[in-house]
């Protein structure tokens, strides 16, 4: 079930700025600011001018061409203007900050594919899968929520996607979310077919939350 309870908002502020501190005060990062998404749709144009990491990004109060601030680990983190944030674990959505709340955190868990390799995110299983999701976020009032959801993955053959800089044989995987809550939401990925990485992806940050969607221009990742 959907719970509720008293957050201060200075932990969002935590989860804004972390890992993009090396970053935000460098000539690089300085540098970059021209570039964080306003309300334009990215193109290839300005992804081309740029060597470093980037996404296209579409939110309910972002749209643009997003550069990559810091890397660590498993999360990349993509510092916005006016101090917002978005966040990615493993290339899908861990956290973001909207005007209709702030996503804190998201946990998946799935079975392992190998034992030796542990624990496979949900994106990286054969079709079709089964996995779960947990999400906290923080709404405007500064009260925190946090909803737990069972979810089912189903891929397509891979078929062409445009990108920003590259068109792609991609797969196209349906996913649906059953909250605790009572709430159904959708979304959306589309992974490559070797790797299973995932390369674009659309969905409802948290049930009644905001609509984020996310394509890789430059990929940070190297194959």
């Amino acid at each position: 079930m959907c719970t509720a309870f008293r957050w201060p908002l200075v932990l969002a502020c935590v989860v804004a700025t972390a890992g993009c501190s090396t970053l935000k005060d460098s000539p690089t990062g300085q540098a970059l600011s021209a570039l964080i998404p306003g309300q334009g749709e990215a193109t290839a144009a300005q992804a081309e001018a740029v060597s470093f990491a980037s996404l296209a990004l579409d939110t309910s109060s972002v749209r643009g061409l997003a550069v990559l601030g810091a890397h660590t680990g498993a999360q990349t983190h993509w510092p916005l203007a006016a101090g917002n944030f978005f966040t990615l674990y493993h290339g899908s959505l861990y956290a973001m900050s909207s005007p209709e709340g702030d996503l804190l955190a998201t946990r998946y868990a799935a079975p392992s594919l190998n034992a030796a390799e542990g624990t496979a995110m949900p994106w990286q299983q054969p079709s079709p899968a089964t996995f779960t999701v947990e999400r906290h976020w923080v709404t405007p009032e500064g009260i925190a929520m946090a909803d737990y959801a069972d979810a089912t993955m189903q891929c397509s053959a891979p078929a062409l996607q445009a990108l920003v800089l590259a068109e792609l044989p991609l797969e196209q995987c349906e996913v649906r979310y059953q909250w605790q809550s009572g709430a159904t939401t959708q979304g959306q990925w589309w992974r490559s077919p070797s790797s299973f990485r995932l390369w674009q992806a659309s969905e409802q940050a948290w049930p009644g939350g905001p609509e984020v969607a996310w394509q890789v221009a430059r990929p940070w990742w190297n194959e």
